[in-house]
């Protein structure tokens, strides 16, 4: 495991890729972001689908908001704030479904305990 992570971090180092422009960073930031603030409820079924459609919708707001003061539209940016949006619905997804287990494992241990051991 440590060999892959040294070669990764090798291979990052020696690499002459392209950069992502600041301007995307910022969208796919604030797609991440708005992403989780709307799944930091409860009350959400499906937080990855939920994540990525309010940052969806905050891109194509954006876009459409540059588009009526003469600023630059770039479909790139909608691509770049969904994406951001799809990485925090994934984090919540790993995260709700791990406490989901262990809800189910608390429930299925109290159940048990209450048929077993009856006073």
């Amino acid at each position: 495991m440590r060999t892959v992570l040294v070669a990764m971090i090798l291979c990052a180092q020696l690499c002459h890729a392209q950069m992502i422009p600041v301007d995307r960073q910022q969208h796919a930031a604030a797609g991440f972001i708005l992403g989780g603030l709307s799944i930091s409820s409860k009350q959400v079924k499906h937080p990855f689908w939920t994540s990525v459609f309010i940052a969806t919708t905050a891109g194509v707001a954006k876009e459409l908001y540059d588009s009526r003061t003469n600023g630059v539209v770039d479909k790139g940016d909608v691509y770049f704030t969904a994406a951001g949006g799809a990485v925090s619905g994934a984090i919540g997804y790993l995260i709700k479904r791990r406490h989901d287990k262990k809800r189910k494992a608390y429930l299925r241990n109290r159940w048990m305990h209450q048929q077993f051991f009856r006073y």
